[in-house]
């Protein structure tokens, strides 16, 4: 695990999970609390068992980064992304998501400050994200953290979704 961003009184940490971290039992369970935020009923271990499996494939293909969010004060995840087709030349932020009980401050920002950063360290110079037009506070946490719209050059036919796409070279972490 490599700590991505933190908030600045350090309770708040984005931690990347590593391909190497597929035999690190603690990274396991991050990333296998992080499927679970707001999930309404108990895991089972039948369900555990399955999940890790589904991580371990995750952390395995590296055309993909994996990101948890991590409360250090309440010692929980509470938030989870992900980066897609590192591989090409404009990789994609996905699967952003803040549990319930920890919105409304901000922190996705620092999910996309892990994001980024790691883009960028990595030698990236543009990323995308791909936003569905009814998620106004996904849309509104991309624009602040700079993205803007972009129409691809093979647009999906899909008239439901925002295209938005951000610089790396100038980037840094506000």
């Amino acid at each position: 695990m490599l700590l991505a961003a933190q908030d600045s009184v350090q309770r708040f940490q984005c931690l990347l999970i590593e391909t190497h971290d597929i035999s690190d039992p603690r990274a396991l369970d991050l990333m296998v609390a992080a499927r679970f935020l707001d999930y309404p009923y108990p895991v089972s271990d039948l369900t555990r068992e399955s999940s890790v499996e589904i991580v371990k494939a995750e952390l395995a293909d590296e055309n993909k980064a994996s990101f948890v969010l991590w409360d250090d004060q309440a010692q929980e995840v509470v938030g989870h992304s992900s980066i897609h087709d590192l591989d090409t030349e404009m990789p994609e932020l996905t699967s952003f998501y803040v549990a319930q009980n920890s919105r409304g401050r901000q922190l996705v920002d620092l999910l996309y400050a892990g994001n980024l950063q790691f883009l960028k360290d990595e030698g990236h110079k543009n990323a995308r994200a791909e936003i569905c037009k009814t998620y106004t506070s996904a849309f509104s946490a991309a624009i602040r953290n700079g993205f803007s719209l972009y129409s691809p050059v093979q647009k999906p036919n899909d008239a439901d979704t925002y295209f938005l796409k951000r610089g790396l070279v100038n980037y840094t972490p506000a």
